[in-house]
């Protein structure tokens, strides 16, 4: 049986804090703590074993392999993103709404 590579919210903190290069406004758009972005990166440093992001001065960076990961997280889950849209999309165009006096 495999196993999952990581977890998909920690994937989601991720590619909001590497968007924003910001885990306190990552935060704020997923109405998470500081602290929840902040674990949820950690875990999944530790997870690939590689830094993701170099923090310095209250900053955060993004590395070379954050930057990759970033790259394929925001494909992958953008592409998840518009298919979900568009199965909503054909279930609202499928659905008939009756009136009757």
């Amino acid at each position: 049986m495999r196993q999952p590579v990581t977890s998909l919210p920690s994937l989601n903190c991720f590619r909001a804090a590497a968007r924003l290069e910001s885990f306190s406004l990552a935060a704020g758009e997923l109405n998470l703590t500081h602290g929840a972005i902040s674990r949820a990166v950690r875990l999944l440093e530790e997870d690939l074993g590689t830094a993701l992001f170099e923090r310095r001065n209250r900053r955060v960076f993004l590395t070379e392999d954050g930057r990759s990961l970033a790259r394929a997280v925001d494909d992958g889950l953008g592409r998840i993103e518009q298919e979900v849209m568009r199965l909503q999309e054909r279930r609202k165009a499928l659905s008939v709404t009756l009136s009757c006096s």
